[in-house]
């Protein structure tokens, strides 16, 4: 049986573009959020990591669901998925690197895949924010 590691994560475009962290120590850029607590549900882990991650404060009320995407893990054991679900919502803050974070940026599609080696769940996410014209 696949082992899934399930996850939340932050779709916040700004012109036409995905915003992706890179964490420390790591040389690929990822969607914001992370993995659940134990006891969390997906809207506090969503709160809780955007914080940490990028330091954005999600208005709650504001969280909306745009779908769950799976595919291998990066850098883990064949057969081993991550499960991301993928919310939008508003926020007050600007976005800023964490103690967790290296750095951030906005992508288009197409810059992501030309990237070195994309995570497959964020070239699923970006393959279908471009289908329906929410990236470039």
């Amino acid at each position: 049986m696949n082992k899934i590691i399930e996850t939340v994560a932050l779709i916040h475009i700004k012109n036409k573009k995905l915003l992706l962290v890179r964490p420390k120590s790591k040389k690929i850029f990822y969607m914001p959020g992370g993995k659940l607590d134990d006891g969390e549900d997906n809207l506090k882990a969503l709160i809780r990591e955007i914080k940490e991650e990028v330091k954005l404060d999600i208005d709650p009320k504001t969280v909306d669901f745009y779908g769950t995407f799976e595919a291998q893990a990066y850098g883990k054991d064949k057969g081993v998925i991550v499960r991301v679900h993928c919310y939008t919502a508003s926020h007050t803050g600007n976005v800023q690197s964490s103690s967790e974070i290296d750095e951030t940026a906005y992508f288009s599609h197409e810059e992501y895949v030309k990237g070195l080696d994309p995570a497959p769940a964020v070239k699923l996410i970006l393959e279908d924010l471009k289908k329906k014209g929410l990236v470039e």
